[in-house]
């Protein structure tokens, strides 16, 4: 078995494919296209991507549910997503709208309403708009367009991320009522649980490197033992619980979609040793690195 590459998705990526209409180093515009990148390899998004299908249709597989979305839909992928199948008709063509990960956490709209929209988007990445709301689309991809042109007006990066922001609470207007009617109220974000929200941020960009609660504590100037007592309240885990779920999210990816050695992994995500690396594994896996690898192997051949 040929072990793949996950190709990570992000505004560097984007430009060097060849396809942005449009990048500022916050956003991107890539329209009317039709191409799909790398399309029989994984992917790990690090941006949230909007991408509107505009003709046919494309089917796509995260965490092991597939989806497909068709013209009118939009498909909405929150960063840290893993994309393992994608796969469009021979009609198919989209336009993407992307925003930085960092323009997320620094934006206007690094509110509690992004937090929601990405915690739904997880496992309900596809919207249908309704015709009324294709042609509100049309209408501000128009201004998009036009205005991308503009680059030399004193300021067009604020007026691009301006238009951006208004597409956001248009998408969320509509997906709205969704979001409240399938979260429970108790699970919405709120204002106070900002800092279980700062922490994921924190978490999601360590990459599985950084593994003291006492850490991240410091980072967020709080005591660990109230950081836990945030995270246990908000998500019903403790902050070390997140710490290892996040660690072996990362371990897994790498152990079944890179060709990385044992070692080469435990290095990279900067364990002690690879005897600690090993009982850390095989404590949350219940097997060994090199049995996991194996055993996802023979998973796929069959």
């Amino acid at each position: 078995m040929i072990i793949k590459t996950i190709h990570t998705i992000n505004m560097n990526f984007l430009e060097e494919f060849g396809m942005a209409d449009y990048s500022n180093g916050d956003i991107i515009i890539m329209a009317d296209t039709k191409a799909l990148p790398h399309n029989d390899s994984p992917f790990q998004i690090d941006m949230m991507l909007i991408m509107a299908c505009t003709k046919g249709s494309i089917r796509f597989d995260i965490n092991g549910a597939t989806y497909t979305a068709r013209k009118g839909d939009i498909a909405i992928f929150s960063p840290k997503t893993l994309i393992t199948s994608l796969k469009g008709t021979d009609d198919f063509s989209y336009r993407i709208i992307g925003l930085s990960y960092n323009a997320i956490q620094h934006s206007l709209i690094a509110n509690k309403k992004i937090w929601n929209l990405m915690k739904y988007v997880t496992e309900n990445p596809i919207v249908h708009l309704s015709l009324s709301k294709q042609v509100m689309a049309e209408r501000y991809y128009s201004l998009l367009t036009y205005k991308m042109k503009q680059r030399e007006t004193k300021y067009h990066k604020e007026m691009m991320n301006a238009l951006h922001l208004y597409i956001f609470y248009e998408i969320y207007e509509v997906m709205e009522p969704l979001i409240e009617k399938n979260t429970p109220k108790k699970e919405i974000l709120r204002q106070g649980d900002f800092l279980f929200k700062r922490f994921i941020e924190l978490l999601t960009m360590s990459k599985g490197k950084e593994r003291s609660v006492n850490r991240y504590a410091e980072q967020l100037c709080v005591t660990p033992k109230y950081l836990s007592a945030v995270s246990k309240r908000t998500s019903g885990k403790t902050a070390l619980e997140w710490i290892h779920k996040y660690t072996i999210g990362e371990i897994t990816q790498q152990l079944k979609y890179t060709d990385k050695t044992i070692k080469e992994i435990s290095d990279g995500l900067e364990f002690p040793n690879l005897s600690f690396f090993g009982k850390f594994v095989k404590s949350h896996l219940g097997m060994s690195p090199t049995e996991f690898r194996k055993q996802d192997n023979l998973k796929e051949r069959f």
